[in-house]
């Protein structure tokens, strides 16, 4: 599926994903400086050598600051990303070239905040954040976001979202793990209008299978357990492979295709929500995960991650 070459500390410095080979370089202090996805017929990449990005399909250069945290990204398909953090480290600030710039703001146990001058969250329950009015109920579950209702079973689990004509039913087996989730018009019947049935390995998704689309198996890095390397799709007799890029987190920027081209691309903000694709391709493409180990419900708008829900 893909190669692998290494340098003397044993660190990725290039793997090919599909027609394309993907590089990497490090900083002296051993930080990932840059990375660049060239397709086939590039000029060749010296070790140490950073390639221009001319002719690239992906391209992303990594500025730290001094105590270790990503100061800035400069993107060649979203532009330059500047992070801010305050002294314990949380993110305080994400400007770029595109869309709006985020500020966050915390109390002094860590929650999100609407605004600066918001008082502490009462009991570790957040009232709200932007648009979002939450209620819950005397187990700390949430029971109200936006439109929405959500239902929880005796294990904590959410099983049943309700919002406007329709509702969606979610199922777990009997080590917690999701494996089905399923929407229905709430009028009209029984009948799903959709439906997807997940397959794990361990604690981490090995495949989807979505309701007359097909099924998807995913390929992980060994070193990094949640970050995609690839994806296989298939309904019937057919068989793609598609090759996801990573940023620094291991949270998937870009998708291509085994010849290269770009299907998919996101924008994605300061806690893994994604603003807007941005390919250009013109052609939808399935990608919902998010930051590692997080799958996004475009029913809901949450995130799943294993044994709870996100709300980015």
């Amino acid at each position: 599926m893909s190669e692998y070459e290494r340098d003397s500390l044993h660190r990725q410095i290039m793997r090919t994903q599909g027609q394309l080979a993907t590089y990497s370089g490090y900083d002296d202090d051993g930080l990932l400086s840059w990375q660049r996805s060239l397709a086939p017929g590039s000029a060749p990449v010296l070790p140490g050598q950073r390639p221009a990005r001319q002719g690239c399909v992906t391209s992303r250069d990594y500025y730290w600051n001094n105590h270790g945290e990503v100061g800035t990204i400069d993107d060649g398909l979203r532009g330059s990303v500047v992070y801010s953090y305050d002294r314990s480290g949380y993110l305080t600030g994400r400007s770029g070239q595109m869309y709006d710039h985020d500020r966050y703001y915390y109390d002094k146990a860590g929650n999100l905040l609407d605004n600066e001058g918001q008082g502490p969250v009462m009991n570790n329950r957040l009232p709200g954040c932007g648009r979002d009015r939450y209620g819950y109920n005397e187990w700390g579950e949430l029971t109200t976001r936006r439109d929405q209702q959500l239902e929880w079973n005796a294990q904590g689990q959410l099983t049943r979202v309700i919002s406007g004509n329709t509702e969606t039913h979610y199922g777990y087996d009997a080590l917690g793990r999701r494996i089905r989730k399923a929407t229905y018009g709430r009028h009209t019947g029984h009948t799903a209008r959709s439906r997807t049935d997940f397959v794990w390995e361990g604690v981490r998704l090995l495949q989807e299978n979505v309701q007359q689309q097909g099924w998807r198996t995913y390929l992980y890095d060994a070193e990094q357990p949640y970050t995609p390397v690839a994806s296989v799709t298939g309904k019937g007799e057919s068989r793609q492979v598609w090759y996801y890029h990573t940023d620094v987190t291991g949270t998937p920027q870009e998708v291509t295709a085994a010849d290269g081209t770009l299907v998919w691309a996101g924008y994605i903000r300061g806690f893994g929500e994604n603003a807007a694709d941005i390919s250009n391709s013109g052609a939808y493409f399935h990608q919902p995960l998010r930051l590692p180990g997080q799958y996004f419900d475009d029913e809901t708008g949450l995130h799943y991650n294993l044994f709870r829900y996100y709300a980015p």
